[in-house]
């Protein structure tokens, strides 16, 4: 204990310090002249400073307050508790012992009684909270980096699963207002599933009461029942406000579970699309010269696959013998001059069988521009091969049956000139036979009443119309009279003399005389040759 010279006590203070100078608070007696009567070796270890050092508040204060914003507020604090302003007085100050060491200290300033009376001494006690300040300023600065995370952030009461807490990016993330689901229990994040919320708390509970934390991807669900995706990491807390806690970081994966959902479907898709082209995909490492297959690129070559990787040499040794050496100088090209390549060959499978494939590869470089890998396809094209080869013999097969037509076509072509021919000369026969036999006939029907004869006569001349014996006899190198060749008509309808007399109204002997002028204008005088065959067949 350390008593002050300066001034006398006004009383015996002597049992009252031997409780106050064996405290492991740091205490002293100031006067109020703001003299220190009395401190204990606590305020010594507290300060690092003796009672020689600082005989007095006023020596005290400079050295352990050195702001002078401390200092005045100790000063004003000190006036009005002597003054009875106020009664007792705690207040948080940093001091900076004699080591350079800056603490947190709370002083308290109250009246010393005696007898129950105020005297004209204060004790002055003060605390080291610099323990309990830094955690505080720590918690602080959780709180704001908590506050600040791009993460939505909770804290859930272990015990009752009741949150205590939320940060703003939670909230947001939920679509609550702030502060709306404290007091909530944890389950109302949880979206329902095969389990209902309760079940799914319950599971992770059990798995956080195990293991101390717990990671995992779950359904959550907003306010307003929207659906979404977050992965959680759920892990114990020990909060100086609200004791053993979980506090719970979900990150929003929505976008990212959309994203895999999307890639597994094309990956899906992909493979129906390789299994319906018979296409399947193959890398190749430039570095390593590990080969890569998909699974339909084993299916294709009817391979079990037996690891990440298939052999290079077991590659080539199914390529058949005769391309596989054009193969490998196409790819080896491609690779040195750093381009895509495309080509065409054979397999042989196990059971015998002969498939055509073609493949495209290109050539991949990395951010150093170095040659690191072949990446490419394989198609099975046997079908569109075979399909190509009927095709050509299809094509063969169409050009020989259309040089076939085109022969027959120009055939049919002289056929149907010639049947144009006759057409025409059988309308030239029928325009004849009209002009120059029957038509007369008809004149004559006209001249006459009764004329039987002349009607018969027509009928044999109307069923020779399309007959070529008219065209044939009125040919201008007979020079035939119209009566002989009336004549003729009726010699070639095979009538005798006296029916074309009857019919002609003229006498047989008319008709002999016409008979020997239509021999000798047709060439026929003098020649065994009957007249009525001549005609027949002119």
């Amino acid at each position: 204990m350390v008593k002050s010279d300066k001034m006398p006590l006004l009383f015996d203070l002597k049992e009252l310090w031997n409780i106050y100078s064996h405290s492991p608070i740091p205490t002293l007696i100031l006067s109020k002249e703001g003299e220190f009567i009395e401190y204990n070796d606590a305020m010594y270890e507290l300060t690092g400073y003796t009672h020689d050092e600082v005989p007095d508040i006023a020596a005290l204060m400079p050295k352990i307050f050195l702001a002078e914003e401390y200092r005045n507020k100790v000063i004003e604090i000190s006036r009005k508790s002597r003054y009875r302003e106020i009664n007792i007085q705690k207040e948080e100050f940093i001091i900076t012992r004699k080591d350079g060491k800056k603490l947190y200290i709370e002083f308290s300033v109250y009246d010393l009684l005696h007898k129950g009376k105020p005297t004209d001494l204060q004790i002055v006690q003060g605390t080291d909270i610099t323990e309990r300040k830094k955690a505080e300023e720590e918690l602080l600065l959780n709180s704001e980096m908590i506050k600040n995370m791009t993460e939505g952030v909770y804290l859930v009461g272990i015990d009752d699963v009741i949150i205590k807490y939320t940060n703003p990016k939670f909230d947001k993330m939920f679509g609550y207002n702030a502060g709306e689901m404290i007091g909530k229990h944890a389950s109302i994040v949880n979206a329902p599933t095969d389990k209902n919320p309760l079940e799914r708390a319950s599971e992770i509970m059990k798995v956080i009461h195990e293991t101390g934390e717990w990671h995992g991807e779950v359904n959550n669900i907003k306010k307003d029942g929207t659906l979404f995706w977050c992965y959680a990491n759920v892990s114990v807390f020990d909060h100086p406000v609200h004791g053993n806690v979980l506090m719970a970081v979900h990150t929003d994966i929505t976008d990212r579970k959309k994203a895999e959902e999307a890639l597994k479907e094309s990956e899906t898709m992909l493979q129906m699309s390789q299994n319906i082209s018979k296409i399947g995909s193959f890398e190749m490492s430039l570095v390593t010269g590990n080969v890569k297959w998909s699974n339909q690129l084993y299916k294709l070559f009817g391979i079990k696959k037996g690891g990440k990787y298939i052999e290079y040499e077991k590659v080539l040794a199914l390529i058949h013998p005769d391309d596989r050496e054009h193969a490998i100088k196409v790819s080896s090209n491609a690779v040195e001059q750093g381009k895509s390549y495309e080509l065409e060959h054979r397999i042989i499978l196990s059971n015998g069988e002969i498939l055509d494939l073609m493949i495209k590869g290109d050539v991949v470089y990395n951010e150093n521009n170095e040659k690191i890998k072949i990446v490419g396809i394989t198609q099975d094209i046997t079908e569109r091969k075979k399909a190509e080869n009927e095709l050509k013999l299809s094509k063969l097969e169409l050009q020989k049956q259309k040089s076939e037509i085109e022969q027959k076509n120009i055939a049919l072509r002289e056929v149907i000139g010639q049947i144009e021919v006759e057409k025409n000369e059988i309308k030239n026969d029928i325009m004849t036979n009209l002009n120059e036999i029957i038509l007369p006939i008809i004149k004559k029907i006209k001249l006459k009443e009764t004329s039987n004869e002349y009607i018969d006569l027509l009928q044999i001349l109307l069923e020779k119309t399309s007959s070529s014996f008219g065209r044939k006899i009125t040919k201008i190198s007979y020079k035939l009279t119209p009566r002989e060749i009336e004549i003729c008509t009726l010699i070639e309808s095979d009538l005798s003399n006296k029916d074309i007399s009857v019919l002609l109204n003229i006498s047989c002997r008319t008709i002999e005389n016409h008979r020997k002028n239509i021999r000798n204008k047709l060439g026929i005088t003098n020649k065994n040759i009957n007249l009525s065959s001549f005609l027949l067949h002119l």
